[in-house]
């Protein structure tokens, strides 16, 4: 996991966002109950993937920097 990724999960749960960890994917699941969670792997290969995860965290109400 990298130090970027920490800094998110950081974020969401000051944000009040639930994060569990279940090996291979991280589960985030907003504080506002209208939204779905998010899942997002451990390790994703794809060089956009962090971008990708805030994009997904700010579409359900997570101020992402």
């Amino acid at each position: 996991m990298t130090t970027d990724l920490k800094k998110l999960l950081d974020a969401a749960r000051a944000a009040g966002w639930r994060v569990l960890d279940g090996g291979k994917h991280i589960k985030l699941f907003p504080a506002d109950p209208r939204f779905t969670m998010v899942v997002i792997s451990r390790s994703a290969s794809d060089q956009r993937a962090l971008q990708n995860i805030q994009a997904q965290l700010k579409a359900r109400g997570l101020e992402v920097t």
